[in-house]
């Protein structure tokens, strides 16, 4: 780990005296999650360029549209900062945001104002004046639950994880519809020993059995890195993959050379997309691990209608 507080996806940003901006990234439903830690205070045009910056480094991922969930619970944009958040607004729309759609609150707590402020260092009162002034609309909501409701994200969602656990932070996306398992990482991951693999496998292991048709992994490597000692246990658990209907497994991003990776990797999620969509099933009922089963069964069915009497007898 090389931050203390790590961050989901881009990088730290200063924003006022607020530091840290997180993404996370649910490709699958193509809803990007944005969230302020320690609170989001625009003041300045400077501010504004920063938050832009770190978005900006979030989209390497984004090849479609997509929704944008923001965490507005401490949030405000200073009268001087105004213009340019309208301009970054517009220049996202115009880079596949579709819909921005905020949360006021967390279950439990009382919804903060959340408002343009009159100076640096006082809030304002008047959260009407806020949205009316913004030339992009919000779709606001004042629980989170409510928010990822209407976007169809799981009910389980959380705002914190303990990025300190690495089962916490490995995130994994199924799209069935492309036969796709996609494996992320919510912050900067060193791979560093066979217990390390273990725990991916593990956590991987545990998604197989929603698998019955032949499949490939993406991995986001944007955060990913090994060392030598456990890219060997990792070539093991590759051949794992294989033997559950795995056909091929790449990467994308890359946090290092490709030549740190003991996987293909491609600069692009578009582009290890584009690698996969050509290759079609295949031998994809072979793979089913009903279809050996099934096939019994008929042999088995076909073999008594065979002793069974005819008509005539």
């Amino acid at each position: 780990m090389t931050n203390q507080t790590p961050l989901i996806t881009g990088t730290s940003t200063g924003f006022g005296n607020n530091p840290k901006v997180e993404f996370e990234n649910h490709v699958q439903r193509r809803v990007m999650e944005i969230r302020f830690p320690e609170g989001c205070h625009l003041l300045a045009a400077t501010d504004v360029a920063a938050l832009k910056k770190a978005w900006m480094s979030s989209l390497k991922s984004w090849h479609s549209p997509y929704t944008c969930l923001i965490d507005l619970r401490s949030f405000s944009v200073h009268p001087d900062a105004l213009n340019d958040f309208n301009k970054m607004l517009h220049f996202f729309k115009s880079f596949f945001l579709k819909t921005i759609v905020g949360f006021f609150a967390t279950e439990g707590n009382a919804s903060p104002v959340n408002m343009i402020v009159d100076s640096p260092s006082v809030e304002g009162n008047h959260p009407h004046s806020f949205w009316s002034a913004l030339k992009v609309p919000f779709e606001i909501h004042d629980q989170y639950s409510e928010a990822r409701l209407k976007l169809g994200l799981d009910r389980g969602g959380a705002l914190t994880r303990d990025l300190g656990d690495l089962r916490q932070r490995i995130q994994i996306e199924n799209d069935f519809g492309a036969h796709v398992m996609e494996i992320s990482f919510l912050a900067d991951t060193l791979l560093s020993s066979k217990e390390d693999v273990a725990i991916l496998k593990s956590k991987v292991t545990n998604i197989l059995m929603q698998w019955h048709t032949p499949y490939s992994v993406m991995i986001h490597c944007l955060h990913l890195s090994f060392t030598d000692e456990a890219k060997v246990p990792f070539e093991g658990f590759m051949r794992f993959l294989k033997s559950f209907f795995c056909k091929e497994v790449i990467g994308y991003a890359p946090k290092e050379p490709k030549e740190h990776y003991p996987f293909k990797t491609y600069r692009s999620r578009h582009l290890a997309a584009g690698s996969l969509q050509h290759e079609g099933l295949g031998a994809g009922d072979k793979a089913n691990c009903a279809s050996k089963t099934t096939q019994k069964l008929e042999n088995v069915a076909a073999a008594a209608l065979q002793k069974m009497p005819s008509a005539k007898d």
